[in-house]
């Protein structure tokens, strides 16, 4: 195995400076259009949300380990993909349906493709089409609010 297929690499990317739509490259040819079939946020939310992962590289010295640790390191990485499509599946059912979409309107030249690449990468940092930021930040708000009422109780 290479000294890539080593590395773990966890990337976002980073807000755009213009608006998608208005980017779009004119072309002598009628470019293909895909519609994208359910709601979403406002792009100028997208790239808010989208420039609050910053990039990140994790690595670690390969020459720690043996041969076969590097293998089965190399095998537990085809492993979290896996788990990551269980995951979107059992989250919820419409995930395949809309993560497909994006990916084929991220693929289609056309007015809305920048938009869906963008969307399609939102999609994959939250697994999802939630903000799960927000969820998590709401839930924990739920969470101190109900151990704040809970301490009060017993004081």
């Amino acid at each position: 195995m290479g000294h890539h297929c080593h590395r773990f690499v966890v990337t976002t990317l980073v807000a755009l400076a213009l608006a998608a739509n208005g980017c779009a490259k004119k072309t002598t040819h009628e470019e293909a259009s895909v519609e994208l079939p359910f709601k979403h946020m406002a792009v100028d939310s997208l790239k808010t949300q989208i420039a609050r992962f910053a990039p990140v590289e994790i690595t670690y010295d390969e020459s720690i380990l043996s041969p076969s640790e590097k293998e089965a390191l190399g095998k537990l990485a085809q492993v979290s993909h896996l788990v990551d499509e269980i995951f979107l599946r059992q989250v919820w059912d419409g995930n395949i349906a809309i993560r497909d979409e994006l990916v084929k309107a991220a693929q289609t030249p056309g007015p809305n493709q920048q938009l869906a690449q963008d969307l399609y990468h939102f999609f994959k940092i939250n697994a999802g089409p939630w903000n799960r930021l927000r969820t998590i930040s709401r839930s924990s708000a739920r969470c101190a609010s109900r151990s704040a009422r809970a301490s009060t109780r017993w004081t």
